[in-house]
């Protein structure tokens, strides 16, 4: 496997989550749902932004690639949910230049190809694997750490009570 990237996040006590990829700092904040104030663009608004990107990049690979021009690319995405899970996603390009009409077939299906689009569509291969790390002095690095991994832990996360959720961890319940 290839390493695509490491980004690293931080909440110090409050929002906004500072977000730093590979020296690139942005912020992001919370709905108000979570916590937040609603006044930075939130997880979702970046995985929506993240999937009209790859796209658009995509697409400017084509075009570049076979020597054309654009003036402007454009792309909205719109999500839509029931429960908790994302039940469709929709992105739209509007393309400001001069594609032959016999390319854009092939610009569409290299589009389609998009890495994010992919992995959203068909899921990741392996896993989507969470590590909760509790430090009991509250400074990451330092004193007592408990590396729970959540996948491995869920069905025991939900037979126990919150209170005792800490404690059974530590027992590696």
């Amino acid at each position: 496997m290839i390493l695509l990237g490491n980004v690293k996040l931080t909440l110090n006590g409050d929002y906004p989550i500072h977000v730093d990829i590979d020296g690139i700092k942005v912020d992001m904040d919370a709905p108000e749902t979570l916590g937040g104030g609603a006044s930075l663009p939130n997880p979702t608004d970046w995985f929506l932004a993240s999937v009209a990107a790859c796209k658009i990049a995509y697409a400017m690979g084509f075009i570049k690639r076979r020597g054309l021009t654009v003036n402007s690319i454009t792309a909205t995405a719109e999500a839509c949910k029931s429960t908790s899970q994302c039940e469709s996603i929709d992105v739209k390009l509007a393309i400001d230049g001069d594609i032959p009409e016999e390319m854009r077939p092939a610009l569409d299906k290299f589009i389609s190809a998009c890495f994010v689009g992919q992995t959203v569509k068909n899921g990741a291969k392996r896993h989507l694997r969470s590590d909760l790390l509790i430090f009991s002095d509250g400074r990451a690095g330092r004193g007592r750490d408990l590396r729970i991994p959540l996948l491995a832990r869920l069905p025991t996360l939900r037979s126990i009570p919150p209170v005792r959720y800490l404690a059974a961890a530590s027992r590696g319940l």
